[in-house]
């Protein structure tokens, strides 16, 4: 949601300012770890998108784990903790 329009639901708002570049850096991080899971690389991708991923936003991404199966998928989720 974006700021302006939270300030309309809710006008006692307080936004603190966002710390951009601390926020790129882990978003790019999580892309890393999910390309590493993914079998590929962003240079192999076009945009942050492969056969299994597709980035959505900054820290949002869908994955096609379905052929996976149970362990792989679970280990993942853990290690990504």
């Amino acid at each position: 949601m974006y700021v302006n329009e939270a300030r309309k639901l809710c006008p006692n708002l307080v936004a603190l300012p966002c710390q951009f570049e601390k926020y790129e850096k882990a978003s790019e991080e999580l892309y890393a770890e999910l390309f590493k899971w993914c079998g590929a690389s962003p240079r192999d991708t076009e945009g942050f998108q492969s056969d299994v991923m597709e980035a959505v936003s900054c820290d949002e991404a869908f994955l096609d784990i379905t052929d996976w199966g149970w362990d792989r998928a679970d280990t993942m989720a853990v290690e990504l903790r």
